[in-house]
């Protein structure tokens, strides 16, 4: 039997890229089932990507919170101003 499942259109902006001394950080939105969250990013301590902060109240799933984090750091890393992605829930 196929797997069914309802599909969720994600909207990352990445807004803002600065510094804070010498740390990276960046700021922007995410559009999460129709609902638009602020996002804040640091550089982590160890220079190893960003440390993701979605200031969402526990509203989003934290599987979909992982999968947008990323998301996150890949726009950051490469300078993509607004991209969508689809996630799609398997039941």
């Amino acid at each position: 039997m196929p797997l069914t499942g309802e599909t969720k259109n994600i909207k990352v902006t990445l807004e803002a890229k600065y510094k804070e001394g010498d740390i990276l950080c960046a700021e922007g939105n995410v559009n999460y089932d129709g609902t638009i969250y602020l996002w804040f990013a640091k550089e982590s301590h160890y220079g190893l990507g960003y440390d993701v902060e979605i200031k969402d109240n526990g509203k989003i799933p934290s599987k979909d919170i992982d999968f947008i984090s990323a998301a996150i750091r890949t726009s950051i890393e490469e300078n993509i101003v607004e991209t969508t992605y689809r996630i799609k829930k398997q039941f």
